[in-house]
């Protein structure tokens, strides 16, 4: 492993509108001593052409790892790991970009704090202004983390995408028989590992992931591929929406006043509950579409 070296782990699945962004706002920045592995995971779009153009301009910097066919997120992170080069691990989303000085405090943090494997930055994520902003629904719940400064914690609710390489592989890396929540399944492990790692308000990337009905639906579709394979969270996704609509004025106002508390917008707190039961409703119908039982009717 090369010292000091900052392996970037891209995990990329039908990204060609976002996947430029993220690559060049690494490009950009001030800290040089870093690589860029992309792992295409079956992308049927233009994702893996627009990565081969930048590789054209930036050979030294920029590898990747194409599959034809798609696996997971999981999948994806644990093959862009296996092939970096770097001591550092910073798994950042096709969503997400960074700033000029985010690769340099990730260093200077390691620096400042001997003994720490693990860190945790801030993701924050870019609303839009206009209405498209309720797309985002639960996603609008993200902000800053309560860190003051700097501070050491050995259980921490956030998940560490930046990691010494040594420490990922013994944590078992990610669970790839997980399509979604790999990186929580990750995190509890972490956990129960009483490792110290450092919690910083001085490192930060950005993400603008679930913008538009596009994105919603992509992301609903995704998720019911997957988790409905299982029974019993067919069932589970039943109960919740019966259960939400036979009693929804109270389950609108606590998804409200949560939301309203949370976002401190008002068109967000509405939206959430219709869209939460419109998820579920989407769930079944993926579900219903992806066994053919519409074949029969």
């Amino acid at each position: 492993m090369n010292k000091n070296l900052i392996s970037v782990v891209i995990p990329a699945h039908n990204e060609e509108s976002v996947i430029a962004k993220a690559i060049n706002s690494l490009l950009g920045s001030t800290y040089k001593n870093y690589e860029i592995i992309v792992v295409n995971d079956g992308s049927t779009d233009r994702t893996k052409r627009i990565v081969e153009n930048l590789i054209i301009k930036y050979p030294k910097k920029i590898k990747l790892i194409s599959y034809e066919q798609g696996h997971s997120p999981a999948f994806a992170r644990n093959r862009g790991a296996e092939a970096a080069k770097g001591d550092i691990l910073f798994f950042l989303d096709a969503d997400d970009w960074v700033r000029d000085d985010t690769l340099e405090s990730i260093i200077k943090a390691f620096e400042n704090h001997k003994g720490i494997d693990f860190i945790v930055g801030i993701r924050e994520p870019i609303i839009p202004k206009n209405w498209r902003r309720i797309f985002l629904y639960y996603w609008a719940t993200m902000r800053k983390f309560g860190i003051n400064n700097e501070q050491i914690a050995i259980k921490t609710p956030y998940c560490p995408y930046i990691m010494k390489t040594n420490k990922f592989f013994k944590l078992g890396k990610f669970n790839e028989n997980l399509y979604y929540d790999e990186d929580n399944d990750f995190r509890i492990r972490l956990i129960k590992m009483v490792i110290p790692k450092l919690l910083t308000n001085k490192i930060h990337f950005y993400t603008d992931m679930g913008h538009d009905k596009k994105d919603f639906l992509k992301r609903c579709k995704n998720t019911a591929k997957h988790s409905t394979k299982n029974i019993s969270n067919l069932f589970k996704i039943i109960i919740f929406l019966f259960i939400s609509t036979m009693t929804f004025p109270m389950f609108f106002l606590i998804v409200f006043s949560y939301m309203f508390l949370k976002s401190h917008d008002l068109l967000i707190s509405f939206s959430t509950p219709f869209l939460y039961v419109i998820r579920r409703i989407l769930d079944i119908y993926y579900f219903l579409k992806i066994n053919n039982v519409f074949d029969y009717f």
